[in-house]
């Protein structure tokens, strides 16, 4: 399977010295069966059922992908439902009927380095050209413009909206049905997850009392209100440096470097601020 198999095992399947793995997906068949080399460039799953994907790919590499809706269950691609054509895009899931999608809509709608800059909603069933605009960037900006929707295990949903003015930085905005709010945030900070209605925030630059380089959340009201007072959650000393953030239903797993050794801790929020607690490596 040179071009790769997309495939699931169980929790104890996966620790188990042969796992036991179900192919989802093969692309090298897929290729056969069209005609066409497709590259894997990903999945995202509706959260919280997991079962409806929409699988990004790419012919023979390129930058511009196209997207198809998948059913985990039926381990089918889903007969007339989403499907994205190529372009260079991004897609989140809104609801089960609803996508957030950034791509080329045509003439005008491409920075001049040739990313999406205007965000739309897709509907179900809905053509492309019916879309509605529920967000623009500029051409001039460097990078793109793209909408991701980030939820936690009790059901709270931020949409954010990232308008990359720089290759390093730029402003988030929050969308909600009644329209978009700019956050007052440093430019090279961004949303990085949510954990029980907290959402969590990686910084690059130095933002109240959080350093550059930390992990701060503030609640989702907060968030939604643009009256962010960050809390601190994860500052680095000088010799450490966040790897990964992993969200699960009530904790945070923090991974990172410390002295170039790897380490990781779970952090849980509380009436009384985050708490954690190290894992045994």
């Amino acid at each position: 399977h040179p071009q790769g198999i997309w495939r699931w095992t169980t929790e104890a399947g996966y620790a188990a010295a042969q796992p036991q793995w179900t192919t989802v997906l093969d692309l090298d068949a897929l290729s056969q069966a069209e005609g066409k080399k497709w590259v894997w460039k990903g999945a995202s799953c509706l959260q919280p059922d997991e079962r409806l994907c929409h699988v990004a790919l790419s012919e023979g590499g390129e930058d511009a992908i196209s997207y198809r809706e998948f059913d985990l269950q039926t381990g089918q691609f889903v007969q007339g439902g989403f499907a994205l054509s190529k372009s260079k895009q991004g897609a989140s899931w809104l609801d089960k009927d609803t996508l957030l999608v950034s791509r080329d809509w045509g003439q005008g709608t491409m920075t001049a380095s040739s990313y999406p800059f205007v965000v739309k909603m897709v509907k179900r069933g809905q053509p492309l050209e019916q879309a509605q605009e529920i967000f623009r960037g500029q051409p001039t900006d460097q990078l793109g413009t793209y909408a991701g929707v980030i939820t936690d295990g009790q059901g709270n949903r931020l949409v954010a909206i990232q308008r990359r003015t720089t290759f390093f930085g730029g402003e988030t905005h929050v969308w909600t049905p009644q329209g978009t709010k700019k956050l007052d945030i440093p430019a090279r900070t961004s949303p990085a997850g949510m954990v029980a209605g907290q959402v969590l925030f990686q910084t690059s630059d130095p933002w109240g009392a959080s350093p550059a380089g930390a992990h701060a959340s503030a609640p989702l009201a907060e968030v939604q209100a643009n009256a962010i007072k960050p809390v601190l959650v994860f500052a680095p000393t000088p010799r450490q440096s966040v790897d990964e953030v992993v969200t699960s239903k009530n904790n945070l797993i923090l991974i990172y470097n410390d002295n170039v050794r790897g380490r990781a801790a779970i952090y849980t929020p509380g009436k009384s601020g985050w708490t954690s607690k190290p894992v045994a490596l």
